[in-house]
């Protein structure tokens, strides 16, 4: 059925849950294409708008890639920050199980090793994030 290849779609890819729903037209009229165009636009402010918020709640750009079927068909997770020297720095995560791992970057390799104890003790990937923005942002506002 139609419902069971959209739950499909949605279990493979979370960005285009609402892109799926969207996309099946056939019970909304007429009007359809000019109501599924709104919807996408509207959808994509959406997202546009929650982006921004996060990036600037949490310092953190985040992007999300597709799911990996060897890995529970789960997203890697791209994290920028905003006190970063070099816009491409970025720090990788993966889902393993139901936590997340760091996985190794140019930019996580030049990270102060102490920054790390937040996640090998802790297992905390929030304050490991804060150490890292707090140390970026000192390294840019006393070296700046």
């Amino acid at each position: 059925s139609s419902n069971s290849a959209i739950n499909e779609s949605q279990k493979e890819n979370a960005t285009d849950v609402s892109t799926s729903d969207v996309n099946n037209t056939s019970l909304l009229g007429p009007d359809s294409n000019k109501m599924n165009q709104r919807l996408k636009e509207m959808f994509k402010e959406r997202i546009t708008c929650f982006r921004e918020a996060v990036y600037l709640l949490t310092g953190f750009k985040i992007d999300l890639y597709s799911a990996d079927a060897s890995n529970g068909g789960h997203p890697r997770l791209r994290l920028r920050s905003m006190y970063a020297e070099d816009p491409d720095d970025s720090l990788l995560f993966q889902w393993r199980g139901n936590k997340l791992e760091l996985m190794e970057t140019p930019f996580a390799g030049k990270l102060d090793p102490r920054l790390f104890s937040m996640l090998q003790v802790s297992n905390s990937v929030p304050a490991f994030l804060c150490n890292v923005t707090l140390e970026l942002f000192e390294n840019q506002t006393f070296m700046g």
